[in-house]
């Protein structure tokens, strides 16, 4: 068994030892949720509708006081196959999906595509991902997820971006918890796993909110195993 993306951390003998735990006891990593990012805002966004399947995606979500609705594209799996995994000849997965609240409307367009073989005790297809977001005919977010690193740009600020599977419980878990951004106005991020929540950066402006919750739909939305 390989450990050696587990502990990408800075503390590989704890995420390993975490990993282990997390692995031997029945349900012991059932209830982990992402550590909060340090340098966001001090109240989170609540997550409503989400569930962190890997066979569909959600059809209506809420975060916070923006409701995220007509959801669309590429079904995660065909009718009839849901015990069997995603298709294996398929590379690419397309969804739609809008974000209303605040009096903005904004529309979120993402594609995932196969990428590398990680390996956390098993072999796992991990996707790519890359989406952006409208408001009209204008672009207001952009975010690329590359062998679980990337970025999000937004019109006023942009953040690194990457998976993480640290737990506020001080374990590490097999599969991803959640996203965390990092950049000049602060931490942001976004636990997927069935107690999700939000977090925006503790400067983030006002007309970077709604884009960036788009960000964090999208995310929300995505199935990054095949």
């Amino acid at each position: 068994m390989s450990l050696t993306r587990a502990t990408s951390f800075g503390q590989p003998a704890r995420a390993a030892l975490s990993l282990l735990l997390c692995s031997a006891l029945a349900g012991g990593c059932a209830n982990l949720r992402l550590k909060r990012p340090q340098a966001a805002l001090p109240s989170a966004l609540p997550v409503k509708g989400h569930s962190p399947t890997q066979t569909h995606r959600d059809q209506r979500l809420s975060i916070g006081s923006y409701e995220v609705g007509e959801v669309s594209g590429t079904p995660v799996l065909p009718a009839g196959l849901s015990a069997y995994g995603r298709v294996q000849e398929q590379s690419e997965w397309n969804y739609q999906f809008r974000v209303k609240g605040h009096g903005k409307v904004l529309r979120g367009e993402c594609t995932e595509k196969v990428g590398d073989v990680r390996f956390y005790g098993f072999g796992q297809t991990l996707l790519d991902l890359g989406c952006r977001c409208y408001e009209g005919t204008e672009q207001t977010a952009e975010l690329k997820l590359v062998g679980e690193k990337g970025s999000v740009t937004l019109a006023g600020s942009r953040y690194a971006l990457a998976a993480s599977r640290e737990s506020e419980q001080g374990k590490f878990s097999r599969d991803v918890l959640g996203y965390r951004l990092s950049g000049g106005l602060g931490e942001g991020g976004v636990d997927t796993t069935k107690r999700a929540r939000a977090y925006l950066p503790k400067q983030v402006a006002e007309a970077d909110k709604a884009p960036l919750t788009c960000v964090y739909a999208a995310l929300l939305l995505h199935r990054p195993k095949k």
